[in-house]
């Protein structure tokens, strides 16, 4: 995201953040409160600042001796707030929502997980020289497909196999996108890189 873009449509009156509430998707788990490598302090720099949102009109995850405790907080301050609108998110490398691995349930909800060797291998060069997080918190399947609506957004040829893997795995209960397939309002955005390994009856250019 482009931050200098961003902050000249908030100025324009182009782009009005007023009135949307911000929750965090995810986070990884052992970080200082205001280690910049966070996902929290990402958000900060190319989201907030730019729109100017206030603290009062974000949810987001905190550090916490208990991780399982904070995002069982998280979800119970959500359903709170009467749920989510639109849950905006990638797709991992791997095929992983937000930091629901492969073989995730697909009814699994708010928790601590495990990350895959290769989230990890993936995330390393942003903490070298100190080792990735081997864990993390984050919303479930169940809690995404309970969004009212989903959005999901996969650029790059690196997503472009998986990809092909989550479009054509129809069954595959292994791959954490089958949670979303009957979703009832489910947008795919992907770029040229990202589709080049679907065939091209699946999409069409735009």
């Amino acid at each position: 995201m482009n931050r200098s873009i961003v902050s000249q449509q908030v100025r324009a009156g182009e782009c009005d953040p007023s009135g949307v509430r911000w929750i965090q998707l995810d986070e990884y788990v052992g970080l200082n409160e205001d280690d910049p490598r966070s996902f929290r302090a990402q958000l900060e720099r190319s989201l907030f600042g730019p729109c100017a949102v206030a603290p009062s009109a974000s949810l987001m995850l905190r550090q916490s001796k208990d991780a399982a405790v904070e995002i069982a907080l998280h979800a119970d301050a959500i359903a709170e707030t009467g749920g989510i609108d639109l849950q905006l998110f990638g797709l991992g490398q791997n095929g992983h929502l937000a930091f629901n691995e492969p073989g995730s349930r697909h009814d699994s909800l708010a928790r601590v997980v495990d990350l895959a060797e290769q989230t990890q291998a993936l995330a390393a060069g942003a903490f070298a020289p100190d080792p990735a997080p081997v864990r993390g918190m984050t919303l479930g399947l169940g809690d995404i497909a309970a969004a009212r609506s989903v959005l999901l957004v996969v650029i790059g040829w690196r997503k472009a196999d998986a990809l092909a893997q989550a479009i054509h795995g129809v069954g595959n209960t292994s791959r954490p996108f089958n949670a979303l397939r009957t979703h009832a309002d489910l947008t795919l955005v992907a770029d040229a890189a990202a589709v080049s390994k679907l065939p091209q009856q699946v999409w069409t250019p735009k």
